[in-house]
């Protein structure tokens, strides 16, 4: 009798957590990332913005159920999730890549300016 009940009890600790891990699938694997709403500042000036500011930001991550859940991009900020090739001293268009994976990620274009083209504009 004991021995029928620890195979019984051996076999439901073997076959229960099967059942477990087969049932916590419940559309949370991440499909996608795409950008929701672009940070407040895109463009910046030459030589007096010295860093990225993504205040405003949001990215959507998709799910497998195919929700999205809306983050706030200045949630990553020293995570390593944002990477950037600008250099605030030079004018260009430069891209800012947010990843939550190698292959999950999105990039948008930021811009540098000098300030004489805000002088000309504002003339």
């Amino acid at each position: 009798m004991i021995k029928r009940a620890m195979l019984s009890l051996v076999c439901l600790c073997i076959i229960a957590p099967c059942f477990i891990l087969v049932a916590c699938d419940t559309g949370l694997r991440i499909t996608g990332i795409r950008i929701v709403e672009y940070p407040d500042r895109i463009v910046y000036i030459k030589g007096v913005d010295t860093e990225l500011d993504l205040t405003g930001g949001v990215y959507g991550v998709e799910l497998k159920d195919g929700s999205i859940r809306e983050r706030d991009m200045t949630d990553l900020i020293g995570k390593g999730n944002i990477t950037h090739d600008i250099n605030f001293d030079k004018e260009g268009v430069y891209t800012v890549k947010i990843a939550i994976d190698v292959e999950l990620y999105v990039s948008f274009p930021v811009q540098v300016i000098s300030q004489d083209y805000i002088d000309n504009l504002v003339k």
